[in-house]
Parts: C-alpha cells; structure tokens; sequence
C-alpha cells in the first residue's frame, strides 16, 4: 500500500513537473551574415507583443543566440536584427508553452530573408505571409486617398475574408489548434480594425480642422471598425497591433464624449500646470479597464516619456504601481525614470 501511495505520488510530482517545464519556450537562432549582431525581440510579459516593450540579446562569434521566455498561452514574439531589419519585415514566432523554435535569418539574402522551423510550420508560414504592413499605412498600397472610405473598406474586408477562409481550412484540417486560431483570428480583427479606424480618425480630423460637423458616415465607419474588436476577449492583450488600436479607440471615444475644442482648451489648461499626461491618462480611465488600462498606460508612458525633465511622468509611474502593485512593467519603466532624471 505504501509504495503505490509512493508511487501516485511519484506520477503526480512528475506531472506536475511536466506541465511547468510545458511553459517554456525556446527560440534558437541563426544569423547568417554581419557578425556580431544585436538582436532586438519583443518580450512577451503579460503575453504582449509591442515592438516598445523589448528584451535585447548580442549572437556570439558563430551567429548564434538563444532566447527562452515562459508563457501559459500562445503568443506572438517579433524578432529583428537590429540595424538590418524594421519590424514589420521581421520574422513574428507564433509561440506555444513548451515549443523550441530555429529561426534562421540571413542578413545577406534578398529573397527568403528568414525560416522559422518548429512542431507546426505550417502556421509560422501561414502567418508570416499575412499582410505584416503597418496597419495605420497599409491602405496606401490600395493607391486610394483616405477619402475614398468605402473603397478602402472593400479592399480590407476582401484580404480578411481570404485570410478568415484560408484559417478556417487550416482549423478543419486539424492543422491549428483552437487557441492558436483564436489568437490569429483575434490579432487579424485588430489589425482590420486599427486600418479602418485610421482611415475615420483621418477624415474625422479632417473635418474637424475645416470647422465642419463630423459627417454620420464617418461616425459609422468608425462604428464599424470597433464592432470588429471585442475589448472584453481575452485574447485581445496579446495580440501585435493592440496599442495602436486602443490609442484611436481612445480618440474616438474623446469625440464622442467631448468637442474636440473642449478636449484642447481642457488640455491646454493641465498643460500650463505640467499635468497635460496626468488629463489624459485620467480621460483613458473612463475608457478602459483591467489588463487593457494597464497595458494602455505603460504603452502611453514608454511612447511619450521621450524628454527630460519632464517630472510629470516620475508621479505617474508612481501611480502606476501603487495601482498595480504585481505587475510586470517594472523593467521597462525604470529607464524612463532614468532619462527624466538625468
């Protein structure tokens, strides 16, 4: 009795052991090329993917480096040679708990610039041939001018539909998993839905500097584009566009709270007393909530702290961990505090 006791637990310490270890992920690389190279990668806290919030790491003499993170679920990771390569033209690993990855990329091709090779290729190459274009530029390779809204909505909503048809497939194949598919599925209406809000954002300030009301049809199309993205999902944090989306979600809710000229004058005001950020982070607190809020805010920080002496922020962070006293930004705020301060 006792050694089967031993045993079960044996088997359950095992497991247990296992399903830890199932939470790393290891990415090997291979850069063929220049060497040494600096490799700058998104790094996945909370599961993020935003090229502000980045881990960085030297190849050794040989081109190679290793990359290891844990995450609970699939996750995108972006990874560039610095100095080579822009974000959007670099290699993003979709990454699940417990997968290794070789990412070969060579610096002297100009073809096939990099391979991803894991336990699912199919999907590495399924996303990294998706349309990887800034999605508050993308429209211009239609070689429409923003005015032309409802032609530009006709050419995005056709490449999603390709892309939703060819995920599906890949689903009923069984060649994705249902995590990895909501994950895509989620991060493509992001991407949709940052392109179509840049382009009733455009027109809306548009009107706003000619003096005129806001057309119905532009509020619509706005409409449209938030109707694309649920902010309550859950797979919405770690999606790669997520911050350009919320930040013109922000400005659609501030037209549609406030006149623009109120918002200006309100600002100009707070500005005067260097409380400009404080105005505005408070206005985000009205707009979002949970791990949106505070990723909204981080993102906010990093993207707008670029100065020194600008004090102002040096309360915020302050703020910011008093509100969350668990989170995980830590390493990613204290630069900022750094270059205020010097």
């Amino acid at each position: 009795m006792k050694q089967s006791i031993s045993i079960a637990i044996l088997v359950l310490v095992s497991l247990i052991s296992c399903k830890t270890k199932n939470k790393e992920v290891l990415i090997r690389g291979q850069i063929i090329g220049e060497q040494p190279v600096e490799i700058i990668y998104t790094a996945p806290t909370n599961g993020i993917c935003d090229w502000a919030i980045t881990n960085s790491i030297d190849t050794d003499s040989l081109g190679k480096f290793e990359i290891s993170f844990s995450i609970d679920k699939p996750s995108f990771v972006v990874v560039l040679a610095k100095g080579f390569m822009a974000f959007e033209q670099s290699p993003t690993i979709v990454a699940e708990p417990g997968e290794t990855y070789d990412l070969t990329i060579d610096l002297t091709s100009k073809e096939q610039q990099f391979v991803i090779e894991g336990s699912n290729n199919t999907i590495q190459d399924f996303y990294n041939n998706l349309s990887q274009a800034n999605p508050k530029t993308c429209f211009f390779n239609f070689k429409r001018e923003p005015a032309d809204m409802t032609g530009i909505k006709k050419d995005l909503f056709a490449l999603r539909q390709g892309e939703n048809l060819k995920l599906n497939e890949l689903l009923e194949e069984g060649k994705i998993n249902t995590e990895v598919f909501n994950l895509i599925k989620t991060d493509r209406d992001v991407y949709y839905g940052t392109a179509l809000s840049t382009i009733a954002s455009m027109n809306t300030a548009k009107y706003i500097r000619e003096g005129a009301s806001i057309p119905d049809s532009v509020s619509k199309y706005w409409e449209d584009a938030n109707a694309l993205v649920s902010l309550t999902n859950e797979d919405i944090p770690r999606t790669k566009n997520l911050y350009d989306f919320l930040d013109l979600y922000y400005w659609y809710n501030i037209y549609n709270s406030i006149t623009y000229s109120e918002f200006s004058e309100t600002r100009a005001e707070y500005r005067e007393k260097g409380l400009e950020h404080t105005y505005r982070l408070g206005l985000a607190n009205k707009f979002f909530e949970g791990e949106n809020l505070e990723y909204f805010t981080v993102r906010y920080i990093i993207q707008n702290s670029r100065r020194k002496k600008e004090n102002e922020f040096i309360e915020i962070i302050e703020k910011f961990h008093e509100a969350y006293p668990a989170n995980l930004f830590s390493t990613y705020l204290e630069p900022v505090k750094k270059v205020i301060l010097e």
